[in-house]
Formats: C-alpha cells, sequence, structure tokens
C-alpha cells in the first residue's frame, strides 16, 4: 500500500511539473511559450536568492500569449522550463523587444547554471550572440532532458514581453526569407527613388523631389 502511495505521489508530482514545462516535440519549429512564463516583479539580482524555495514561490505563470507591461521602470525576472522530447537540440530563444536596458540569462540543468549571459542597450553590440534587433539566446538541450531558464530584466520603456523558442535551422531559414524579402523591397524603394529623381532632374519639378525624400524616409523607418 505504501509504495502504490509513493508511486501515486510522484506520478502526481512529475504531472504537476510537466504541466509547467514547455514540452519539444519533433514537430515543433517555433513555439510561443510566453504562456507557460512565470514572472517575479522583484529588483533582487543575485540568482541563487532568487532559487531559494520561498522566493521561487512568489512566480506567477503569465497564462496568456502576451504580457503587456505598459511603461516600466524597474526590474523583474523571468522563469521558464523546458523538456526536449525531440531529436533535435539546437534551438534559440528569443525575446522579442529591442528595446531592454539590460538583460541576464541564466541556464541551469538541475542545480548547476551550465550558462550565463548578459546584454541589452547599455552594452557593445559584440554582447549579441547573434546578431538582430530582438535578443537571442542559443542554447543545447540534449533528447529526453530538462532545462530550467530564468531572465533578469532591467526596463524603462513600454514593454510587451513576448517569448518564444525556434528550432536553429528554422530560424536561420526564416531569416533568410526576410533577408531575401527586404532586399526586394529595397530594390523597388530605390528603384522608384531613382525614378522620381529622373524626372526632377528632366522636369525640374519640385514635387518630385519631395517624393523622393518620402521614399527614402519611409525606407529607413
Amino acid at each position: 500500500m505504501l509504495i502504490k502511495f509513493v508511486f501515486l505521489l510522484y506520478s502526481l508530482l512529475t504531472f504537476s511539473i510537466l504541466a509547467d514545462s514547455v514540452i519539444l516535440n519533433n514537430r515543433d519549429n517555433f513555439k510561443n511559450i510566453t504562456p507557460k512564463t512565470k514572472i517575479l516583479k522583484k529588483s533582487e539580482r543575485n540568482i541563487d536568492i532568487i532559487r531559494k524555495p520561498e522566493v521561487e514561490i512568489n512566480f506567477k505563470k503569465i497564462n496568456s500569449t502576451s504580457l503587456n507591461l505598459g511603461i516600466i521602470q524597474g526590474e523583474f525576472w523571468l522563469k521558464y522550463e523546458i523538456k526536449n522530447n525531440s531529436n533535435n537540440p539546437d534551438w534559440i530563444f528569443e525575446f522579442d523587444h529591442p528595446h531592454i536596458e539590460k538583460i541576464e540569462f541564466y541556464e541551469f540543468n538541475k542545480n548547476n547554471l551550465i550558462n550565463n549571459l548578459s546584454t541589452g542597450n547599455k552594452f557593445p553590440l559584440s554582447s549579441k550572440i547573434i546578431p538582430s534587433k530582438n535578443f537571442l539566446f542559443p542554447v543545447i538541450i540534449p533528447k529526453g532532458k530538462e532545462r530550467t531558464y530564468y531572465i533578469f530584466i532591467k526596463a524603462r520603456t513600454s514593454l510587451i514581453i513576448n517569448l518564444y523558442i525556434w528550432q536553429k535551422n528554422k530560424y536561420i531559414t526564416q531569416v533568410s526569407k526576410e533577408n531575401f524579402l527586404y532586399g526586394i523591397y529595397l530594390g523597388i524603394m530605390m528603384v522608384m527613388a531613382l525614378y522620381n529623381l529622373f524626372l526632377f532632374l528632366s522636369i525640374k519639378e519640385s514635387t518630385y523631389l519631395y517624393y523622393i525624400l518620402y521614399i527614402l524616409c519611409f525606407t529607413t523607418m
């Protein structure tokens, strides 16, 4: 009877942990992990203190595909757990907001810190492992393994939280597509600007000069 009770208790605890985890399968190339991310509005910067049970219990699950914090001037923590059931170990986390003063990224394998990165707008561009307007964190999660992540954020801006995880090759393919389409867009805009420049030089009509300025301003936005 005692063995059955222990087994039942273990099963319930395991189910509870997995219910809070993001599960990655072979069909997952991209996933919004915001709903299963937890937030703690606390300015404490020591990760060891944040991971204490009496502090961790105060993390609240976001339970939404996006979290709008409004205009914020302060510091807070995010936490999420990943279980990788896929054959792919290479993933990229994307924090979809470019205007963050400071981000500290912590990766734990159980109680062992295995990765720690710092970046943000106050840091040189070289602090970004992957060049991007957003903040990207590459990780390796072997098949069948679980990892726990903490993100410390210091911000003074209007902040909407969106956290995504990409299969690495999918992200590279997506960025290549976007760059290709953006190149076509820039090419079209430049042709329009040159055409209006030709008309301006030929007709001497100032309206075409305004068109050129408008196109250049619109393109660089």
